[in-house]
């Protein structure tokens, strides 16, 4: 069902038979984690200065240390 160099779609499913899909993936994956790197600097600085809200999972989950002392969001 796949067709070399082209995505076709049967009953709803997309098949992808591009060419070389493994030459394209690490160019995706540095796309997702450098998004995912904004994302979280975002999140730790939102209006351009650090906010640690220990509320929030995202950073409670980052935080290795604070203050000086080892930190853990279950302490």
């Amino acid at each position: 069902m796949s067709k070399l160099g082209e995505v076709v779609e049967h009953n709803g499913v997309k098949i992808i038979g591009y060419k070389n899909l493994s030459g394209m993936v690490p160019f995706h994956a540095s796309d997702v984690y450098a998004k995912n790197v904004q994302n979280v600097l975002l999140l730790l600085f939102p209006k351009g200065e650090l906010n640690l809200d220990f509320e929030d999972e995202i950073i409670a989950g980052s935080i290795v240390a604070h203050e000086g002392a080892a930190w853990s969001p279950t302490a």
